[in-house]
């Protein structure tokens, strides 16, 4: 559910008060892009916000959030139907989980 070493990665990078900054603008950013989601979009609009939202998780260490937009991101390129709940899920689950500290 969370990369706990993209997490420790980044906190070594940025040092630990400059991440917790980044860190929330980047949350910032995934909830804005998975609160888009629920305007239901569809076709390349809805392949755009999945592209961010997997872009900002991954950034992040959100893993499982990063892969469903992925395959989200692709379904949506082939017309295909997208599970946008699982995606919201997948995004609160992960808050929780990094709320919550490594395991």
């Amino acid at each position: 559910m969370i990369d706990w070493t993209r997490i420790d990665d980044l906190k070594h990078e940025l040092g630990e008060d400059d991440f917790e900054e980044v860190f929330e603008i980047f949350l910032d950013e995934v909830q804005d892009s998975v609160d888009s989601l629920k305007n239901a979009p569809k076709g390349t609009a809805l392949e755009a916000i999945l592209h961010s939202v997997k872009g900002n998780a991954i950034t992040v260490g959100f893993s499982k959030l990063a892969e469903l937009a992925g395959a989200g991101e692709l379904k949506a390129g082939q017309g295909s139907d997208v599970n946008l709940q699982e995606i919201a899920a997948a995004h609160s689950e992960s808050k929780t989980a990094y709320a919550c500290g490594p395991p």
